[in-house]
């Protein structure tokens, strides 16, 4: 089964090779890829000495722990195992200990899936919330002496792109008080669905927006053979995709390619590909949704698109850099028959190439060029 059609052809457009290089070719016919700041901060308002931002017990007071307990960890909530599609949520609290204000500057997680926001409460018990995105140098919120804030944790699991395993995310708040620059939250869930997807997503990577690609991946029943997939229900806009079951060591699973036929917008191309649910006994559940996620470019690239050297006046050494210019497109080789640079220093540097793998004519799929200073560059009139 097919779903998805293009409904209007784009235009030709001509390659343009940038990098301040111009560059000749020949082509035969062409044949149709944060590190977390500091220790969480784990401190009790009962112990003397505390200063700075305090990260506090959910409860108050905090329960007794029983002998062999492990200890508190207010930075830390478990939402345990979830099922896929819910959303969740957990709010940390937090207590100014000091005699001054303290701001909150940023909240950042290390995942995606994951939405902080802060906020406190004034004397009538009103919130004050704090601000997503405040303009550079203001706070996102400032929280009173001796206030309380509250840091709520949202994850919609859908967003979580691996499923059936151990998450572990973490959030980042930094402020402006000494004793607490940095606190590192911690929540932890198993995001559970009846289908293993693997890899996560149908990953395209950069290919030939003349071309167009598609690439596949594997569905795995979790649950046993009593729940299946059994048909592509929609799919984003200008998305063709295919699904077939297979047999493997006597299971049973799903292959589905997806992807985009020629020609494609350039640019990165976001789609997804919804799959039926259903048990053996012909009850629907919720269906699956697989994000495709790739870059369409033109034919032939250029790495890196910025080409940056130093050449130090009056120096004999040799300075230069190289760049790479590929073909993106299955069995295209083509030639390179002049390099220069275009800029008002043109006649300081000097151009070489050669190909990687040269065929008899020349040609090859990828070629190396080099641009270096002409000798030694002299200073310029004082």
């Amino acid at each position: 089964m097919q779903h998805g059609q293009r409904s209007s052809r784009l235009r030709p457009r001509s390659l343009a090779l940038g990098l301040a290089l111009l560059l000749a070719l020949s082509q035969t016919a062409c044949a149709p890829e944060e590190t977390a700041p500091g220790p969480a901060q784990d401190a009790s308002l009962d112990e003397p000495g505390n200063r700075g931002l305090l990260i506090l017990h959910p409860s108050d007071p905090p329960p007794e722990p029983l002998p062999g307990d492990p200890p508190l960890r207010p930075y830390y909530h478990s939402f345990g195992r979830v099922p896929d599609g819910e959303v969740v949520a957990h709010t940390f609290r937090l207590k100014n200990v000091e005699s001054e204000p303290i701001a909150i500057s940023s909240i950042k997680p290390s995942c995606g899936c994951t939405v902080p926001s802060i906020y406190t409460l004034d004397d009538e018990g009103e919130r004050i919330e704090g601000t997503k995105n405040p303009p550079d140098g203001e706070a996102m919120l400032r929280i009173p002496p001796q206030a309380e804030a509250f840091l709520e944790v949202r994850i919609n699991s859908k967003d979580v792109r691996q499923k059936n395993i151990d998450k572990l995310m973490t959030i980042i708040a930094s402020t402006d008080n000494e004793h607490s620059f940095y606190l590192r939250f911690e929540v932890h869930l198993i995001v559970e669905n009846p289908f293993q997807i693997a890899p996560g997503e149908v990953r395209l990577g950069q290919f030939a927006r003349s071309a167009g690609k598609k690439a596949t991946v594997e569905i795995v029943p979790v649950l046993g053979p009593e729940i299946r997939v059994t048909e592509i229900l929609d799919t984003s806009p200008e998305l063709v995709a295919t699904l077939a079951p297979i047999e493997r060591v006597g299971n049973r699973l799903w292959v589905l390619e997806a992807g985009y036929d020629p020609p494609v917008e350039p640019g990165m191309q976001r789609g997804w590909v919804e799959v039926g649910v259903e048990r053996d006994s012909g009850e629907a559940t919720a269906p699956l949704r697989i994000p495709v996620i790739g870059t369409a470019v033109d034919d032939i690239v250029v790495s890196p698109t910025r080409l940056v050297f130093v050449a130090k006046r009056d120096s004999q050494e040799p300075s230069g850099a190289e760049l790479k210019v590929t073909t993106l497109l299955k069995g295209h080789r083509f030639a390179i028959r002049q390099a220069e640079v275009l800029s008002e220093h043109g006649e300081l540097l000097r151009t070489d190439f050669q190909p990687d793998r040269p065929d008899a004519s020349g040609r090859s799929p990828s070629w190396r060029v080099q641009v270096e200073a002409r000798g030694t560059i002299p200073k310029p009139p004082s």
